[in-house]
């Protein structure tokens, strides 16, 4: 996202640079120094020389370059335009559908762990009906290993719920990385 966005920076300095060569240039120059014949003169008033001088350029007779030149480059800011869309767009869906796997995934984990609770107390009452003499061993047997399945569930539920969450953070930008 920030990469196209430069690109698009730096395609709209191009075509203000384009259209600056339309315009004459000025520049200036001095220069400043010693001579002498002596090196004891060297450092008198008659030894010191200097110059000045002045250039203006521009664009006299150009047949069309300049202005060929500006509309190859607003055809590559246009382009540098789309791109930056396509991205943002590309990065707005992601993060969309992050979010939206990151609501289901949390929905899922919440509803797991609420299964998982209720399995928990499911394996205390059969251990408990096992302790009085109401139930079989197989029963508390068989209402452990649902606890533990559920257990298992909610905790591969909660993994993905945080695997949701760094895609999200992905999405938003907030790594360059890939998983």
């Amino acid at each position: 996202m920030v990469a196209a966005e430069r690109r698009l920076a730096a395609a709209d300095a191009e075509i203000a640079a384009a259209a600056a060569e339309r315009f004459p240039s000025f520049s200036l120059t001095a220069g400043l120094g010693l001579i002498s014949l002596a090196l004891g003169d060297l450092l008198t008033q008659d030894a010191i020389i200097g110059s000045l001088g002045g250039a203006i350029s521009g664009p006299l007779i150009d047949f069309g370059r300049v202005g060929t030149r500006i509309d190859q480059r607003e055809a590559e800011g246009r382009e540098a335009f789309a791109n930056y869309r396509k991205t943002l767009f590309t990065a707005l869906g992601e993060t969309e559908a992050a979010l939206g796997g990151l609501d289901a995934a949390r929905r899922n984990a919440s509803g797991l762990l609420r299964q998982s609770e209720l399995d928990r107390a499911a394996a205390e009452i059969a251990r408990e009906r096992y302790r009085l003499g109401l139930s079989t061993f197989l029963t508390v047997l068989d209402a452990e290993r649902v606890r533990l399945a559920s257990a298992e569930a909610a905790v591969s539920a909660l993994a993905s719920a945080r695997r949701q969450e760094i895609a999200l953070y992905r999405a938003a930008g907030g790594a360059d990385a890939a998983p």
